[in-house]
This record gives structure tokens, sequence and C-alpha cells, in this order.
């Protein structure tokens, strides 16, 4: 009996379960949207942080018009004089001294790392009489990285190439000093070709 009873009780309920489910079916209720304080909380400050970045960046880009403008109003050409000045008949009557051969920098646009580096090599041969060959890429990748820094510093608003000055080459060996050019190639592969274009261009989809 007591079985029976048992029985009947879960019978019931799952019978009134089954009611319950089958008018219910495809019903819905509309109730008022449940606020969290917490999350909405999250969503101002988030709101307010977004607000000031805006702030400071356009109060950068504006300050970097005024220094462009500033620059453009001063700017100045330095142009050669000319005059009274003979240039020599033949490349003879010029006096040679010691330079590796001219080295390509094919797709980098770093034509100032590799002269000024040519120059360097010959001063170090003039001074101390030895010849080591230096790393043209190891001042463009640094130059590079400042660039970069820059670039994000001023929210984009600063000139981002490959080209560059040759004063850069001395300011970058003061800070990062320089290597020979066995040491760093900035080639994975062995006689590949310099090819920046692809790294410019990634670099220009991002900014």
């Amino acid at each position: 009996m007591k079985n029976f009873l048992k029985a009947f009780s879960v019978f019931s309920v799952l019978f009134i379960f089954m009611f319950i489910s089958i008018n219910g079916q495809n019903k819905v209720v509309y109730k008022k949207k449940t606020k969290f304080p917490v999350l909405d909380s999250i969503k101002k400050e988030r709101a307010k942080k977004a607000d000031e970045k805006k702030k400071i960046t356009g109060i950068i880009i504006e300050k970097n018009k005024k220094i462009e403008k500033n620059n453009d109003d001063n700017e100045r050409t330095l142009s050669t004089d000319l005059k009274g000045v003979f240039p020599p008949a033949s490349i003879k009557d010029f006096k040679s001294v010691f330079h590796f051969k001219p080295v390509a920098q094919y797709y980098t646009s770093t034509c100032w790392s590799f002269s000024a580096t040519s120059f360097y090599e010959s001063e170090i041969f003039r001074i101390h009489k030895r010849k080591i060959k230096l790393s043209e890429m190891w001042t463009a990748y640094y130059e590079l990285l400042a660039k970069t820094k820059r670039y994000i510093e001023e929210r984009g608003h600063s000139f981002f190439s490959g080209g560059g000055e040759t004063n850069s080459v001395s300011r970058i060996w003061e800070e990062y000093g320089v290597v020979p050019a066995e040491a760093y190639t900035a080639l994975l592969e062995k006689n590949r070709k310099h090819d920046h274009i692809p790294v410019m261009k990634e670099i220009e989809q991002i900014s």
C-alpha cells in the first residue's frame, strides 16, 4: 500500500509539471529590464575614461598643429652659392680615401644610414687605421623604434617612414652603440635582399 501511495504521489507531481509545461508552451512574459548597478557604474567609468583620453588626444594634436605651423612659418631653405667655384674637370683631380665597396640598400629608404655609416667607416680607418664594416641596419632598426614611440605618443600625428637624416646615425650610436655588419644583418636568411615594403605597409594599415 505504501509503495502504491508513493508511486501515485510521484505520478501526480509529474502530471502536474506536464500540465503546467503543456499549458505554458509558447508563452512569454514581458518584464521590466533588470538593472545591475555595479555593471552600470563600470560602463559609466569606462565612458568617462574614454572621454578623458579623447580630450588628451585632442590637446596633443592641437599642440602638434601649432608646432608644425610655427615650423612652416619659419622654414628656411639652404642653398649653395657657386659664384667663383670651379668644379674639377675630372675624377682624377680628386684625392681618393679608403672606403668599402658601395652597399645596396634595396627597398629600405634608409640611404641616410648607408651613406653616413660609410663616412664613419672611412673616418675610423683615417684615425685608427682599422677596416671595420659596420651594420647599417642596426641603426635603421633603432631609428624605426624611436619613430614608432613618437608616433604613439603623438597619436599618429608624426610623420612615419623609412627615410631619415644622417644625424640620426650619431644619435642612435650614442644611445645604443653600433656593431659590425656580420653581427647584425637584419636578414633572416642568407643571400636575401633587404625589403621593407611589406612591414611599412603593415604599419600604415595599423595607423
